[in-house]
């Protein structure tokens, strides 16, 4: 209970796991040297298992994520569209939500489709899906090529610059939090690391949902 030992399980999806995890995990083992951290990375459905069956002690999940336990929001991370720098958007300030029902449309395979699939059920759109891939680079990379149109959160997309990223009209967002598993939700190491989390987004975002 004193942070000089212990191992933290952490699970995340892949987004979070490029941007945040490799900064946030340093440095919370130099300040707790005798902390090891294990790293599970999944697909929404994994982590919502794990955390529900104790095999990750926290987990970074969105909040359109059904059955995720004890969910403290964090931060927001707009989604966008994605379309190829020769499309027909080359100009475009925006994308009309709508035109999901309508351009071709590269689509999350299920378990890492909830936010965009929320985000279509709310904007009542039926999207013309005419490909159906497993992993965010795949997405991106038939987008380059002009095969179609994709949507992604703001966060992945950072490292991203040959492809143009829109924002959705009207504009769209989802919640970014952390999902304590009940089996280890009163743990002193969990809770420090949530703090500690807390403490490195205030250093990196301008706003914060905590």
């Amino acid at each position: 209970s004193n942070l000089q030992a212990g191992t933290l399980r952490i699970g995340s999806f892949s987004s979070v796991c490029v941007e945040w995890l490799p900064e946030i995990v340093a440095q919370f083992q130099q300040k707790y040297p005798g902390i090891q951290a294990e790293l599970m990375i999944g697909d929404y459905n994994e982590l919502v298992e794990w955390l529900n069956a104790g095999r990750i002690d926290c987990g970074f999940v969105t909040s359109y994520m059904k059955h995720t336990p004890h969910f403290f929001p964090l931060v927001k991370d707009e989604m966008l569209a994605l379309a190829s720098v020769s499309s027909h958007y080359k100009d475009s300030l925006s994308y009309d939500i709508q035109n999901f029902g309508t351009d071709s449309f590269v689509y999350p395979y299920k378990g890492l489709d909830a936010d965009v699939n929320y985000v279509l059920k709310h904007a009542k759109v039926s999207p013309n899906v005419k490909y159906r891939v497993k992993g965010d680079e795949a997405i991106i990379a038939l987008v380059e090529e002009n095969l179609g149109v994709g949507m992604l959160p703001e966060l992945y997309l950072r490292r991203f610059g040959n492809i143009l990223k829109l924002p959705l009209n009207p504009r769209q967002f989802r919640t970014i939090g952390l999902s304590l598993s009940p089996q280890s939700v009163d743990l002193p190491l969990v809770q420090c690391f949530m703090a500690w989390v807390k403490e490195w987004l205030q250093s990196h975002y301008n706003e914060v949902l905590f």
